[in-house]
């Protein structure tokens, strides 16, 4: 995806007309020209989709994100991504590069499994030899997002001792006991610590899953899937059309598809006590809002189908607790209509 700037419209599209006509059929088998806005949103979009994407795989491994941000001289690109692809191939992995080559910071995201030991050590040797790479070739960490917990190991190995330590002066003359955001940027963090799935990551879901789930492990693969993009949480021009109803509503976290995945996802790994993860508290504060839409298995661009887990978790509920006479009643609802039928004189005085 590549944009020109110009002072004319007629010079913008000579521009576009002259790459077309230079790469296309040589460097590239196709390509399209994006003139109007409306045209030009589709691609935005399709742009903004590609970490969703990438991170819409429901097994172990993950497109993780701590090295992302890495950006050196344009000029050193070729160089850069040569030497990348070496050291994904020295760590038995591979990753995805996107995002902006222009200023030359691009994206980076290997392909790890973070919920073992050997994940974690891969993830930390991935980082240091990048760092090392960045410096080298005289770019930086941390080209637009910041220097917090996934890169404050390696700020001494980019910014030096001397001025590292300057950097520590500073933040204790202004904050003494290093109480705000303690730890990052010049401090102590280490970046396998506080990982979502880490070496002592566990999930138990507490029942066997009723449906069908054809995607990587399953029901825990579904359950692990949202990244927290806060695609769900858009306008509803900002996201498909139809993802997430309720939200929208009610402008709250937890009626979210995100908020109720990861509050799921967070009660089956450990937070919840066994007897508080289907318990009626739960399931009304949670589920009972969803409305079973499935606006985000389509919306989303990870695919989280959040109306399938809630059929699967009420399932559970039910089995445990019994279902409640709401329930069994829209359960039964073909035969209560044939006896109302039947009864038709009784039935049409009882519901006035």
């Amino acid at each position: 995806l590549i944009e020109f700037y110009a002072d004319t419209e007629e010079e913008a599209k000579a521009r576009v007309d002259d790459l077309l006509d230079d790469r296309v059929g040589d460097l590239a088998f196709d390509g399209m020209a994006a003139y109007d806005e409306e045209t030009q949103k589709k691609f935005w979009k399709m742009r903004k989709a590609s970490t969703p994407i990438l991170l819409s795989r429901t097994g172990d491994e993950k497109h993780i994100a701590f090295i992302e941000d890495l950006a050196i001289p344009p000029e050193h690109l070729p160089e850069y991504t040569k030497e990348f692809k070496q050291i994904f191939e020295d760590h038995d992995t591979f990753g995805s590069f996107y995002a902006h080559a222009g200023p030359g910071c691009m994206h980076v995201r290997p392909l790890i499994n973070t919920k073992t030991a050997e994940g974690t050590e891969t993830m930390e040797s991935i980082s240091d030899a990048a760092t090392d790479l960045a410096v080298r070739l005289g770019g930086s960490v941390s080209g637009e997002h910041g220097d917090g917990r996934a890169r404050t190991q390696w700020n001494r190995k980019l910014y030096g001792d001397r001025l590292w330590n300057v950097f520590r002066d500073l933040k204790t003359a202004f904050d003494p006991d290093w109480l705000l955001n303690p730890g990052s940027v010049c401090g102590d963090h280490d970046m396998t610590e506080n990982l979502r799935f880490g070496e002592d990551y566990e999930f138990d879901a507490g029942f066997e899953p009723a449906l069908e789930w054809e995607n990587d492990n399953g029901f825990q693969g579904m359950a692990e899937l949202c990244h927290g993009c806060g695609g769900c949480r858009t306008s509803q021009d900002g996201a498909g059309g139809v993802m997430c109803p309720t939200y929208r509503a009610s402008q709250e976290e937890i009626t979210s598809t995100r908020g109720r995945a990861n509050l799921l996802r967070q009660a089956m790994s450990g937070d919840l006590d066994d007897d508080e993860q289907f318990d009626t508290e739960f399931m009304h504060e949670v589920l009972d809002l969803c409305v079973g839409c499935k606006g985000c298995s389509i919306d989303c661009p990870s695919e989280v189908d959040m109306a399938k887990m809630k059929v699967e978790v009420e399932n559970a509920h039910h089995e445990k607790h019994g279902a409640d006479l709401r329930s069994k009643l829209f359960a039964n609802v073909e035969t209560l209509s044939k006896l109302g039928s039947a009864t038709a004189p009784l039935s049409n005085l009882g519901t006035k």
